[in-house]
């Protein structure tokens, strides 16, 4: 059934990384990998016509098989009808040796002229970019203000990142056995409704096209001292920025390829 405007009523999102990352990052509780069994699902859905997205988590650690899975789901959803959405893993690695920023930064260079090279060839059958990093999108999270997370003992935090967090206490907002459950959401949410419109003077300047901010991460790295100031540091995450300028870099060297850019 469609809503109004036209978009589908119930709609789904199932989480594969593409098959190399997937191997290596989802394993069940018992060690066992997932893959089959979350491809399987992936096959099915497209089979009924299940309006659904993928959301990819790719890491520091598996930057060299971006272009692998890229292919991989891909094939698995029919290139036409869908896109390659990996979010970085923030809170994996979270802080790297200069050797280990250079061997990262490196591998995801290569996976992204890889991936470059895969898009123009669907870019000219398509009109469109099937990995959505080639897009322009400067999304601020809607951690805290929009949506909170519940961890498995009912303890609400302002994110699911934070679960792994040693700060992860700061970040605790409620629990559904507190009398206030329902003020204290209301209460956090109101204090970080003003995050969505909040940019630094570092990032405006910044030409990246594209970069999905964590303020996640931003709290775990950031040494400013309120809250807020940490939780809207996003200058803290140096070689996060450098990664998205990279991709834009790669971009624009793609777009020329195309005609699409000067």
């Amino acid at each position: 059934k469609k809503l109004p405007n036209g978009s589908d009523k119930i709609y789904y999102q199932i989480s594969y990384d593409g098959y190399e990352a997937h191997t290596v990052n989802r394993v069940s509780a018992a060690g066992q990998s997932t893959v089959e069994e979350v491809r399987e699902s992936i096959k099915w859905a497209v089979k009924e016509k299940i309006p659904f997205s993928i959301k990819s988590t790719i890491n520091r650690d598996t930057f060299h098989l971006m272009a692998e899975c890229y292919q991989d789901i891909r094939d698995l959803v029919g290139g036409a009808s869908s896109t390659y959405f990996p979010t970085i893993d923030y809170l994996t690695n979270i802080k790297v040796t200069e050797e280990e920023r250079v061997k990262y930064y490196k591998d995801l260079e290569t996976s992204l002229i890889a991936i470059a090279e895969k898009e123009i060839a669907f870019y000219k059958e398509n009109k469109r970019f099937f990995f959505s990093w080639f897009y322009e999108n400067k999304a601020l999270c809607g951690a805290g203000a929009h949506g909170l997370a519940m961890d498995i003992d009912g303890t609400l935090y302002k994110c699911h990142g934070n679960f792994y967090s040693d700060k992860k206490e700061e970040n605790q907002v409620t629990s559904i056995f507190d009398d206030s459950f329902i003020d204290d959401i209301v209460r956090t949410t109101e204090i970080h409704r003003e995050v969505k419109k909040y940019i630094p003077d570092e990032c405006k300047g910044c030409y990246t096209e594209f970069c999905l901010r964590c303020n996640s991460m931003c709290y775990e790295l950031s040494e400013k001292e309120t809250f807020m100031e940490k939780w809207n540091d996003y200058p803290s995450q140096p070689d996060i920025c450098e990664l998205y300028k990279l991709a834009t870099q790669v971009k624009w060297g793609m777009e020329k390829v195309l005609g699409l850019k000067k």
